[in-house]
């Protein structure tokens, strides 16, 4: 009975793990953001696989003045990843800036200006599909770029 049980476990535990294609990262959620670097040079590989869960990448980055903030992106399989949205959001994640990257699509760029120095985030999000994808992160001050209303 005891040789029974164990096998069964066995079973049970090889059909859990044995459904898990991939292995979910911690940056699908704000607080788990990985930290980006800023430069011309600066690469981040990371990969979205919504099929296997892994629909949300978060990134963050640290501005150093106010400025434009561009996020250039490398889809490997672009034309097998859908529906994919990358935005800019501030310290509070509150979205600054979110453009939907058209299908087929490999480099992709967002720029938007931003306000503030400091903490900021970058959200890649996708539905279905699978992609590794490669991200470059840059900023140019610009302390014009920004107009308050009357």
């Amino acid at each position: 009975m005891m040789k029974l049980k164990s096998i069964l476990t066995g079973v049970v535990l090889v059909s859990l793990l044995g459904g898990c294609t991939t292995e979910i990262d911690d940056d699908g959620l704000r607080s788990g953001a990985l930290e980006v670097p800023i430069g011309e040079n600066t690469v981040t590989n990371d990969e979205l696989y919504p099929t296997a869960g892994d629909e949300i990448d978060w990134k963050m980055v640290f501005l150093p003045s106010p400025g434009d903030l561009i996020i250039f992106t490398h889809w490997d399989q672009g034309d097998e990843i859908f529906d994919v949205k990358v935005g800019i959001y501030d310290r509070f994640g509150i979205p600054i800036k979110v453009e939907t990257k058209p299908s087929g699509v490999k480099p992709f760029t967002v720029k938007s200006f931003v306000p503030e120095s400091g903490l900021h985030f970058i959200k890649l999000t996708a539905t279905t599909g699978r992609s590794i994808y490669s991200i470059n992160v840059r900023h140019e001050p610009n302390e014009d770029g920004f107009i308050a209303p009357e």
